[in-house]
């Protein structure tokens, strides 16, 4: 009878091991994207691994938990595909090598506060406060659920000029455009280190600069960077916050 017993307890951990493995999955830093309704994108960033020793054919799927009215999201794997308020998978098929992760900018998921109400001629509505919940998935070609790997990112937009408890903001990045320094300034302190980090338009991250807990400014050599728009993405544990600025010389 322990036998048995011992039996089953192996085979459901075992079960349970194999479904938490999933051959490609989401390595997430972050779960939770804020910005205002002055932003013109909210970006999340994830990584990709595939940790088996082949390599995997995938899509991502995008889907909503949660869509306030008037946004809508997008999702990008080096190449961004058009927003939508749909559910929405790659059209594309994609391939990460055996024991290898994406780039970290290689994979994005963003939200407009806004959405595209007419092409011709182009017109967007009005920008929305609120809070919408994104879910991206991956699923191996041939998959099944148990093979997949989410990502929930949680966008939360609130407008600045109402909100007082705005605690996890970008007050302020100047100049923009910038030359050889740009500066930031943060509405508060944080009580733990933080990261800044700073993408081409292509998801490359160019810079890593920690700042210390306790800090409400920085600034941020970018003599090294050529003339073009760039994101500057801050990070305090589980929240993020991403700005566009431009370097012209």
């Amino acid at each position: 009878m322990k036998k048995f017993l011992l039996g089953i307890i192996l085979f459901v951990a075992a079960t349970m091991y194999l479904k938490a493995e999933a051959p490609v999955i989401f390595k997430t830093p972050i779960d939770t994207v804020y910005g205002t309704i002055e932003d013109d994108d909210l970006i999340a960033f994830a990584q990709i691994i595939n940790h088996t020793d082949k390599s995997v054919d995938f899509n991502i799927i995008m889907d909503f938990v949660e869509l306030k009215f008037g946004h809508e999201a997008a999702l990008c794997w080096e190449i961004c595909f058009d927003y939508t308020d749909k559910k929405f998978i790659s059209p594309e098929t994609y391939t990460l090598a055996a024991n290898t992760e994406s780039n970290l900018g290689q994979f994005t998921g963003h939200l407009h506060p806004y959405k595209r109400i007419s092409l011709e001629p182009l017109i967007y509505s009005d920008p929305v406060p609120g809070t919408s919940i994104v879910k991206y998935t991956i699923i191996p070609v041939g998959g099944t659920e148990e093979d997949a790997s989410h990502f929930t990112v949680i966008f939360i937009v609130k407008d600045p000029l109402s909100v007082n408890d705005f605690d996890f903001s970008i007050n302020e990045l100047y100049p923009n455009p910038a030359k050889d320094i740009i500066s930031i300034d943060l509405a508060n302190s944080f009580e733990t280190n933080s990261t800044i980090e700073i993408f081409d338009i292509s998801g490359n991250m160019l810079k890593s600069i920690n700042i210390l807990a306790g800090l409400t400014q920085e600034n941020i050599n970018i003599s090294d960077l050529a003339n073009g728009t760039y994101y500057l993405n801050l990070r305090n544990g589980n929240k993020q916050m991403t700005k566009k600025f431009s370097i012209v010389r």
